[in-house]
This record gives C-alpha cells, structure tokens and sequence, in this order.
C-alpha cells in the first residue's frame, strides 16, 4: 500500500470511519491469513486468529495515526496472535520464536524485518539475562517443549515453583516488548 493511501485510511479509521477501516482490512486480510495458515496449519483457525487481530486493531482504532507502518505493526500482532493459540492450544508443540519471521508470509518491508529482528533480539538478550534457573527453566519449557511436570522432575524442584519461575519470565519479556513497541511508536 502507498504510504500516503495508508495515510489517509489511518487518519479516516481512527475517527470511525467504517469504510476506511474496510479497506485497511481488505488491504491487509490476506497477508495476515497466509501468515497464521503457515503456522497453524488449519484455515479455520488462521481465519479465527486473523478476524481477531483485526478486532483489536479496529478496537485500537483511536490511535491508529501514531503507527508509523501499518505493515511491520500487524506483523507482530498477527505474530504474537499465533505465539498466543500455539500457547493455549497447542501445549506440547512449541514453537521456537527465531522460526517466525516475515518472509513466511510475503512481509517485505525493510523496515518490518529490522522491526522483527530488534524485537526478537531483545527477547533474547532478556531470557540470557535472566537467572540461571529462570533461564533453564524457561528454556525447557518454550523452546524443547517440555511441560512444568516433566520440568519439575528433571530438576528437582516444585511444579509450582516451574510454574512462578515461568510467570515472572513472561512477565519480564511482556514488559520489554511492550517498552519496545512503545519506542518503534514514538520514533
């Protein structure tokens, strides 16, 4: 989409404009759907995860203006949108987060692979940073799929304790990316 189209429908959406938001979606649609069936692998499911992000987006639609490109920012929606189903649904396939990248679904944009690349690298820098134990465990956990008892006994420890550990990792790389989100906004 040209910048300057994608200009106009942002300002038009923000302020309610159906139409406007109508063309966005239309704009958009496939892009995030063939991007979600390359992971889900089940159209049914893209559909329900791709009709969701454009829910948000239209629920967000106040401050669509203050999206410097559209392109790159429903990228990672559509992105954490599918680490979301993999998590509640699919809890025994993990889905390692360097294995989800723009070129899967036709995203081009430059700025949409520098986008990615920075988020993901500073996930990576948080989980190296955190606590030995913290680290392993959410290693164990996200990225060779094991579930909090297989962990618990591996380790030695709790199950609970598995569980609170992976809490306050989420909550750690939660917070990043949402400092993150809100630096690619103001830039």
């Amino acid at each position: 989409m040209e910048k300057g189209k994608e200009i106009i429908l942002k300002e038009l959406a923000s302020k309610d404009d159906g139409q406007a938001f109508s063309l966005i979606f239309s704009e958009f649609y496939g892009k995030v759907l063939s991007f979600t069936m390359v992971y889900t692998k089940d159209i049914v499911t893209a559909e329900d995860i791709c009709l969701e992000v454009f829910v948000k987006l239209w629920k967000m639609r106040s401050r669509l203006c203050e999206i410097v490109d559209l392109d790159s920012y429903l990228f990672s929606m559509s992105r954490n949108a599918v680490l979301d189903w993999f998590r509640k649904n699919a809890r025994h396939n993990t889905l390692p987060l360097e294995s989800i990248s723009e070129g899967d679904a036709g995203w081009t944009s430059i700025e949409g692979k520098i986008v990615a690349g920075q988020e993901l690298d500073t996930i990576r820098k948080a989980v190296d940073k955190f606590p030995g134990r913290r680290r392993e465990i959410f290693v164990m956990s996200r990225f060779m799929g094991f579930d909090n008892e297989e962990i618990a006994r591996r380790l030695g420890i709790s199950r609970k304790t598995v569980e609170n550990q992976i809490n306050l990792a989420n909550r750690e790389i939660r917070k990043l990316s949402l400092m993150f989100l809100g630096v690619l906004l103001l830039s």
